[in-house]
């Protein structure tokens, strides 16, 4: 969250800050959207429009001349991996 953002709900102190919060159902309407960017050696997969935190677990990529391969997880929803699919379905 933004400093400015934070200082509206909260008092700004160095240290630790308790948070309070609670999860609430959320539907999602459209399917799941994927944001694809990357380039040579590195594909970045953003997924969003997801039902709930945490419902991913796992992201693999295939090319046309590649198996499965496993991504590894970038930042919250975005998705990685090292592989080199130029020229690739």
């Amino acid at each position: 969250m933004a400093q400015p953002a934070w200082e509206k709900i909260g008092i700004y102190r160095g240290g630790i800050v308790p948070v309070l919060f609670q999860r609430v159902p959320c539907k999602k309407h459209g399917g799941v959207r994927f944001t694809i960017n990357g380039r040579d050696y590195f594909e970045l997969v953003l997924i969003s429009n997801v039902g709930g935190a945490g419902s991913i677990q796992s992201v693999s990529v295939k090319g046309s001349k590649t198996g499965w391969m496993s991504m590894s997880r970038n930042w919250v929803a975005n998705w990685q991996s090292y592989a080199y699919l130029n020229g690739q379905s």
